[in-house]
C-alpha cells in the first residue's frame, strides 16, 4: 500500500479512507502492465519522479510523485495523475520496467 510509505504531511492532509478512495477511482496506479520512469531530479530533502504507466489496452498514463526525506527515507507527499485525457499511442520498442 502507498499510504505505509506516506510522508506525515500527505497523512495529516488524506486520511486513509479518502486515499483508498483516491486509489479505487484510479484503478490505473494498481492496474498497469509497464512503467516507464520518465524523468527524476531530487535535493536533499524533495524529490520528484515522472513515470508514464502502460494500461492492459497501450493507453499511457503520466504521474507524477513527489517525495520528501522523513527521518533518513523518502516517503510520498504527492501523487498527480498529470493527464487525464491519456494518450492511446502503441506501445512499441520502448524500455519499461515491468
Amino acid at each position: 500500500s502507498y499510504y505505509e510509505y506516506s510522508s506525515s504531511e500527505f497523512k495529516k492532509n488524506t486520511s486513509f479512507d479518502a486515499f483508498r478512495n483516491f486509489i479505487d477511482k484510479n484503478s490505473v496506479l494498481s492496474n498497469f502492465k509497464a512503467l516507464k520512469i520518465l524523468n527524476s531530479k531530487q535535493d536533499s530533502n524533495f524529490g520528484v519522479v515522472m513515470v508514464e504507466l502502460t494500461l492492459p489496452d497501450n493507453t499511457r498514463v503520466p504521474i507524477k510523485y513527489e517525495f520528501i526525506r522523513e527521518e533518513g527515507e523518502w516517503r510520498i507527499l504527492r501523487i498527480e495523475i498529470e493527464d487525464r485525457q491519456f494518450s492511446h499511442e502503441l506501445v512499441e520498442n520502448e524500455q519499461y520496467i515491468e
